[in-house]
């Protein structure tokens, strides 16, 4: 009997062609892992840049249409916004032209957390009658 012998290749993956396509793997899931990260970060920042803009323009609404402010100018509150710790604080400066106030609204909110820190600042001109309502810092007119 004669044995044949196969000039075709083994098949199966050698030991260092299968390490090597695990650390390529991991590599590119580590860069993949990181982008995405990064993504939900920054949306996260964003969401909450666009909610402490639109709290502070809304105390600023609050204060030209006449509403009670729970604060005087310069004293930190809560906004009450629901199910976060948001606080503001305001003041009201001369603008330098006759009528106007400019409105300076502060709003923040931070956590135990880096992610979720945020500071915004509004400011507006304002006609210095719709402000008839509201206390002022001393000084003011």
């Amino acid at each position: 009997m004669r044995m044949q012998r196969s000039n075709s290749l083994p098949n199966g993956f050698t030991l260092i062609e299968v390490l090597l396509s695990i650390t390529l793997m991991t590599i590119s899931l580590t860069g993949v892992n990181l982008l995405i990260t990064t993504g939900l970060r920054s949306s996260v920042d964003c969401r909450d840049r666009t909610k402490g803009l639109c709290l502070a323009q809304s105390v600023v609404e609050a204060l030209v249409a006449g509403e009670k402010m729970s604060a005087r100018p310069g004293v930190e509150v809560n906004c009450n916004a629901p199910d976060e710790n948001w606080l503001y604080r305001w003041s009201a400066l001369p603008s330098g032209e006759e009528g106007l106030v400019k409105v300076i609204v502060e709003v923040r909110r931070e956590s135990s957390d880096r992610v979720s820190r945020v500071k915004v600042r509004w400011a507006q001109l304002v006609q210095e009658t719709d402000l008839v309502n509201q206390p002022r810092n001393r000084g003011e007119r």
